[in-house]
């Protein structure tokens, strides 16, 4: 399979890279990693180039390397919890994307392919023992096993180490399993495939309960109808870990205590205390409240935040004083800051691919129902993580659309 070469393909590619660099900007991303993304997004849009040089001793793998290293010594150089965290997000936002990207045309090298996945579990691990090492160094734990279950594991359980390092233990689960001709997920892996790395896009996005359990429901309709979602081989073995991380992700107090059921008889009380369901629902109600304000033309793009947090101070609701809520909702956010015709032109764009798409790609279908479902729970384009993970699967999705309808990627 080969990317079209097109006029738009490469306006794509250009957007690609002024991405990669506008981001790299605004988290001060040093010179080499901006460096490395622009020219990875650049190849990345010349088939025939990266072809040639995956056939060649080429450079790209040398890149990896510089990079991993770089990104070992960040992790023993950082000197606050709040650094190691921006750098597994840096991680998480561009070094796992690029190495899929890279991978694509050439995942039939399975050793290559297991290092690039593998290797970033390393650095996740080390990441962690040194996260871990600082937390119990500091002499912050008193003993209190409640403190440590229900706030360290609650706030830490969608942490992207931790989810990496799901990822490089699955990897050699499942990669064991397969060399001893098993396979725990048969004869539906090729499914389970493709729902974990839609379920990867959701936990990355921070996405609460009502999404998960969409994924849930989704996930069983499509194992009823899955000679409909089919993966080929090489796109099945890239995504083991992604299905075995995000299973797991699940198992840890997510839905005993993040996502538990607000039953104090307190409720304003209650909802101040973090982002759940009922928390939500207030969120929401303030914001509703911005938007029958001025509901045709909005309150203008940033004043719009401002007037949900005055609004806060208002009605004092002291945790979004004090947190700075936003809307939690991708759609009222849009509506807010500009009004009915910019949230028509934000659902302007799943329309378009249900119309367009629905035969010819399902991935894409799927894939933009699951994340326009998510903006439902989070503001998800607020944030530059949101709008990347739109930019890098929505583009790769829509230039391997094949010419001919089928329902396979």
């Amino acid at each position: 399979m080969q990317f079209p070469q097109t006029i738009g393909s490469k306006i794509v590619t250009l957007s690609l890279g002024l991405v990669f660099i506008s981001l790299g900007l605004k988290e001060s991303f040093n010179s080499m990693a901006n460096m490395l993304f622009v020219i990875s997004s650049l190849i990345w849009g010349d088939y025939k180039f990266l072809r040639k040089l995956m056939v060649k001793k080429n450079p790209i793998w040398l890149f990896t390397s510089l990079f991993l290293i770089y990104l070992v010594g960040s992790i023993y150089s950082a000197d606050s919890d709040e650094a190691l965290r921006r750098l597994a997000i840096k991680f998480m936002l561009f070094l796992w994307p690029w190495c899929m990207v890279l991978a694509w045309p050439v995942v039939q090298k399975t050793i290559v392919i297991r290092l690039l996945v593998l290797a970033p579990s390393f650095i996740a691990l080390a990441t962690l023992i040194r996260a871990t090492a600082r937390y119990f160094g500091q002499g912050d734990f008193t003993g209190n096993w409640e403190v440590f279950r229900y706030y360290r594991l609650s706030a830490y359980a969608m942490h992207p180490n931790y989810f990496m390092l799901f990822l490089g233990g699955a990897l050699i689960l499942l990669w064991w399993y397969r060399r001893q001709q098993k396979s725990i997920f048969n004869p539906s892996i090729d499914t389970l495939m493709w729902w974990g790395l839609l379920l990867y896009c959701g936990v990355f996005l921070q996405a609460r309960t009502g999404f998960i359990i969409l994924i849930a429901l989704l996930t069983l309709a499509t194992l009823f109808f899955e000679k409909k979602f089919v993966l080929k081989d090489y796109a099945r073995r890239l995504y083991y870990p992604v299905v075995a991380g995000s299973l797991l992700l699940l198992l840890p107090n997510h839905f005993t205590q993040r996502y538990q059921i607000n039953t104090s008889t307190e409720f304003v009380e209650e909802e101040n205390r973090d982002t759940s369901f009922s928390g939500r629902l207030v969120i929401w109600k303030h914001c509703w409240h911005c938007i029958m304000e001025k509901p045709l033309v909005g309150h203008g793009t940033g004043d719009g935040v401002q007037r949900v947090h005055k609004r806060y101070e208002e009605a004092a609701f002291e945790a979004g004083i004090r947190d700075k809520y936003n809307c939690h909702n991708q759609y009222w956010e849009t509506w807010v800051a500009v009004g009915i015709v910019g949230l028509l032109i934000l659902i302007g764009f799943p329309l378009f691919v249900l119309k367009k798409y629905t035969d010819s790609n399902i991935a894409l279908v799927v894939f933009s129902l699951f994340f326009y479902s998510g903006m439902f729970f989070e503001s998800i384009l607020e944030r530059h993580k949101g709008v990347m993970i739109l930019v890098i699967f929505a583009t790769i999705l829509i230039l391997l659309t094949p010419n001919k309808k089928a329902h396979e990627l």
